[in-house]
């Protein structure tokens, strides 16, 4: 082996390592991610069959107590309507989104667009600054 490539054996290693290093990390981060990801779709599939059996139990209620065979079905039918019209209202409701777009950014650690803002324009004062 030759003396040059002794010397830089050392150093090459060390980076090699800490590549290696980080790809584990990232591939833990991406498992992590997705066993949430998993258990959010088991969450949403089990809550959306809970949903309908008592949307179903409720509207058997209602059609005995009415005396009728389908009005507790339109009644919990236009319940579900007008929950979609105050989602879509909401929607497209800019300060709600905006609250919820926080929300969701401070809950997985982005920084606000706000803060990058104020970031670029202090990197560029500090640049205007800058004698060199």
């Amino acid at each position: 082996m030759s003396l040059f490539s002794r010397l830089f054996r050392g150093p090459v290693n060390f980076v090699e390592n800490k590549v290696e290093e980080a790809k584990g990390e990232v591939r833990k981060e991406i498992a992590n991610g997705m066993a949430s990801v998993t258990m959010i779709i088991i969450m949403a599939v089990t809550g959306l069959i809970v949903v309908f059996f008592i949307s179903a139990g409720v509207a058997l209620l209602l059609n005995y107590l009415i005396g009728s065979r389908y009005a507790g079905f339109l009644i919990v039918g236009a319940f579900y309507c007008i929950l979609l019209g105050i989602l879509i209202y909401l929607r497209n409701n800019e300060p709600f989104m905006e609250r919820l777009r926080e929300r969701y950014r401070k809950e997985f650690g982005v920084a606000s667009p706000d803060i990058e803002e104020q970031f670029e324009i202090m990197e560029e004062e500090y640049m205007d600054d800058d004698p060199v």
